[in-house]
């Protein structure tokens, strides 16, 4: 009976591993080389997609970095004034709205 060298897959984990070592002079069943193939594809589209994952996080944080045209200001210093201002006319929509409350 000959048993596969890559185990069935049972979890969708990123790392296969190996059920034996192959030996020298051992040939290759066409399952095996279907399963080999299978697995390639898995990694090379795993790993395209953390490659696009890191490019874009990398493109997010050097727009955070950059300096805001408008103001000169730094990305993080203008979003965070940005949002204070956004919480000023807030609490002041409050007060109108409820007049009796300080």
């Amino acid at each position: 009976m000959k048993t596969s060298l890559l185990p069935s897959k049972a979890t969708d984990s990123t790392s296969a591993h190996v059920k034996r070592q192959p030996k020298a002079g051992h040939t290759l069943s066409a399952v095996d080389v279907n399963e080999i193939s299978n697995r390639l594809v898995e990694r090379d589209g795993l790993l395209r997609m953390y490659q696009k994952l890191l490019i874009e996080k990398e493109q997010r944080l050097r727009d955070f970095v950059n300096t805001h045209q408008s103001t000169g200001r730094p990305a993080a210093v203008q979003a965070l004034l940005s949002w204070r201002f956004v919480m000023a006319l807030r609490r002041f929509r409050y007060r109108l709205l409820h007049p009796s409350m300080k």
